[in-house]
């Protein structure tokens, strides 16, 4: 198959893409067959699939043996718990070995199954974005129970933000739907930062201020929901907003202005930042010094993007601000 992607000016014609997916595994005996075996079955790329298994416990390392010694292009490297955000941090170190061996990197759960044109269709777009800046490529998903009985899709309508900046409060970018180019490998390795909350936001926050990002509302992959996801992606709306309000008395794990601080600290100081999303960063970053820092965040320059579009995510927002569990 011959697929065309615009590259600039010009035309690039590839007859497959070469792909890296990053996954990472923890005690997922139960359904990491059926997602090795959607992403090994992808047609129109070259896959080689990258496993850190995340210290398992049960028969996943067994399975994963299994897979490298019957498949040339499956890497296994079993090592010990870290937790999944630091996991995939080591997988993107890992990744810049390669990057003279493949055209684009992509995020893997461990329990998913793509649908088998995941990531040419998702790699023929990032090809017309610019390669020469960190660019990325996600997309909606089909939410399944645990037998991949789908619920609907994750998004019915969306853009990407508009705001730089709303992306320190609203992720839109799914890690499992994730494809990103290799500048933006090679800048995680020259410009690491030193305190990742979510590997996926990181990739995307950095996309969206350094470079390219291209959401995809059409979705191939079915994201399946069980007892041990975290957020509940087929909640309903009311349900999501109970959620959010119940964040409210805990203020553990809040730390969206670390995260701004750590944009500041890896790519303001660097100079890759523009001065406007410096100062609109830096509000974020500060909040929390005093009363009137707090209430610059609450009341933003309208151009900053330092809020929700949605007026009940905005309020609770707000209120998050107020009692400083952001």
């Amino acid at each position: 198959e011959i697929s065309e992607c615009l590259v600039g000016s010009e035309m690039c014609i590839r007859d497959r893409y070469k792909v890296m997916v990053l996954l990472s595994s923890y005690n997922g005996e139960k359904y990491i067959r059926e997602q090795l075996d959607s992403i090994l079955t992808q047609q129109g790329v070259e896959v080689t699939l990258l496993v850190r298994d995340d210290g398992s416990r049960d028969a996943t390392p067994r399975i994963l043996r299994e897979y490298a010694e019957r498949c040339k292009n499956v890497i296994v490297l079993p090592e010990e718990n870290v937790g999944c955000v630091s996991s995939f941090r080591k997988l993107l170190t890992e990744a810049y070995n390669y990057i003279d061996r493949v055209d684009y990197f992509a995020f893997a759960d461990q329990d998913d199954v793509w649908l088998p044109e995941k990531l040419k269709s998702g790699a023929s777009i990032l090809a017309g974005l610019r390669q020469e800046v960190p660019s990325m490529y996600c997309s909606n998903l089909t939410v399944t129970d645990e037998n991949l009985n789908p619920y609907g899709l994750m998004h019915t309508s969306l853009q990407v933000p508009d705001m730089k900046c709303r992306s320190l409060f609203y992720n839109i970018a799914t890690g499992c739907t994730l494809l990103f180019n290799k500048r933006m490998v090679e800048l995680f390795h020259t410009h690491p930062p030193k305190f990742l909350k979510y590997h996926d936001a990181w990739i995307y926050q950095t996309c969206l201020f350094l470079g390219d990002v291209y959401y995809d509302m059409t979705p191939h992959i079915l994201y399946r929901q069980h007892g041990n996801n975290v957020e509940g992606a087929h909640l309903s709306s009311l349900a999501k907003l109970r959620h959010k309000l119940k964040k409210l008395t805990n203020s553990a794990g809040h730390t969206s202005d670390e995260v701004a601080r750590e944009l500041l600290e890896v790519y303001g100081k660097s100079g890759l930042l523009s001065s406007v999303d410096s100062k609109h960063i830096g509000i974020l970053a500060e909040y929390k010094k005093s009363f009137r820092s707090r209430l610059r965040l609450l009341f933003p320059p309208k151009d900053s993007g330092l809020n929700r579009q949605e007026a009940g995510y905005n309020l609770i927002l707000k209120l998050r601000i107020i009692f400083g569990y952001l």
